[in-house]
């Protein structure tokens, strides 16, 4: 095989969410508990931070991928979805696994993988797994795909178990109220194991406790340990400073990060509280000079993109993969401070577009986009929407032609953003 022909294969062979949605979904471990016994469970040899959650995971895991490699470590990073590359999924180091080991897994276990007939999810975490045991890594940092307890990535035993937030988000597999949701999330809380909860509210947290209590572990919650006496974005060039307090310890830092946006502020004190966790229960110690460095330069060591990431100044372009109300609920804010804000959206079919729109400006101008995948909600039903909700609109079938014309035509001092779906932003030829 070549490598397109062997990613032809994984596609073609295999059912993948990313394309496919719900009903590509195979919930359970016990595939990839076969798969990963055809090798002799590369997983159990792997010192795992586990990152489930609503939103957030993909940064939290690329903060705490950043300053483990800050520290000298050599660390696996496993996140989904991917924009361009199959690769960026499993990386070392920031260095995408390269296309002839790919190949080379593919064709070596083709015939064994087939009687098992796993989903698409299910190889690739397999393949990560085996990728990280076989290049030695010494800490994995392992995104969870969807919810928790069932998906594939929970055949970990991690060093810490780690929930960002509860939101709503494929409430179709999860569950229809946010307690359910957090249940699904809890699943990957393990017997003994210490958990870190970003952000979640008191009834969410009673979930989150319970299971805590059921397998013996230990629960660190952020809110409760950690508080941002400031939080502010700069541009140009686009940056966020603030100031992270230890409330127990009343230890301040200055934090400069690239992961800009003003949610990043939870996620890095999220990823924050499991370095001080490390340190704590497992005697591996990440210094605070260590991880400012770090956390100032995230994408650059991780190798990270798509989330608030500046495309252009004069006028400015921002495009962020958040594609769920409890996302636009964090930019709300933002976009709520901008005079004139010009949104170029596309979303997929099982997204409630509308509890969205509402969480945006009536005075800004709107460009839906088409999203080319079968999973994309069509153009005109999205005029629907706009019709219902008054906005000026219009209708545009590739999402690079309509950026392009904003650019000549929005103010110097306008904004732009570019999100509504990781398809949308994956579409976009500056994301490379």
């Amino acid at each position: 095989m070549t490598y397109p022909e062997a990613l032809d294969y994984l596609y073609a062979q295999l059912p993948a969410f990313q394309r496919e949605g719900k009903k590509a979904i195979k919930p359970g471990l016990k595939n990839i508990e076969q798969l990963c016994s055809l090798n002799g469970n590369p997983e159990k040899s792997l010192r795992c931070l586990h990152v489930a959650g609503t939103n957030g995971k993909g940064s939290t895991s690329h903060a705490l991928a950043a300053m483990l490699q800050e520290a000298g470590f050599r660390v696996g990073l496993y996140t989904s979805p991917h924009l361009k590359d199959f690769r960026e999924r499993i990386k070392i180091n920031g260095i995408y696994i390269p296309q002839d080991w790919v190949v080379d897994f593919i064709e070596s276990y083709r015939t064994q993988v087939e009687e098992i007939q796993p989903s698409f999810f299910e190889w690739t975490v397999w393949m990560a797994f085996t990728y990280f045991q076989e290049q030695q890594v010494d800490f994995a940092v392992i995104e969870v795909g969807l919810g928790g307890r069932l998906d594939s990535t929970n055949v970990i035993h991690p060093l810490i178990s780690i929930i960002t937030n509860i939101g709503w988000d494929h409430m179709d597999v999860l569950g229809d109220t946010l307690v359910k949701i957090a249940r699904e999330k809890a699943g990957i809380i393990k017997a003994q194991i210490p958990v870190v909860i970003g952000q979640a509210s008191e009834d969410i947290l009673v979930v989150f406790q319970e299971k805590v209590n059921q397998e013996q572990a230990s629960i660190f919650d952020v809110q409760h340990h950690l508080h941002w006496s400031s939080w502010k974005i700069q541009h140009p060039p686009i940056r966020v400073v603030g100031e992270l307090e230890d409330k127990i310890t009343q230890s301040t830092w200055t934090i400069e990060t690239d992961l800009t946006g003003a949610y990043q502020a939870e996620n890095i004190a999220t990823a924050w509280m499991a370095m001080d966790v490390l340190r704590e229960r497992y005697g591996i110690s990440i210094e605070p000079s260590l991880r400012i460095k770090a956390l100032k330069h995230v994408k650059k060591i991780t190798n990270f993109q798509g989330r608030w990431q500046c495309l252009g100044e004069n006028p400015l372009v921002i495009a962020d993969t958040g594609h769920n109300v409890h996302a636009f609920e964090k930019h709300k804010p933002v976009f709520d401070g901008w005079n004139t804000g010009h949104f170029v959206l596309g979303f997929v079919g099982d997204k409630d577009v509308r509890a969205i729109l509402c969480l945006l400006p009536k005075s800004g101008q709107y460009y839906f986009c088409q999203i080319h995948s079968p999973r994309a909600m069509p153009l005109h039903e999205l005029a629907q929407v706009a019709e219902e909700f008054g906005l000026v609109y219009s209708l545009h079938e590739d999402v690079n032609v309509c950026l392009d014309y904003l650019r000549k035509e929005v103010p110097v001092d306008g904004h732009i953003f570019v999100g509504g779906s990781t398809f949308l932003v994956a579409e976009l030829n500056q994301i490379i």
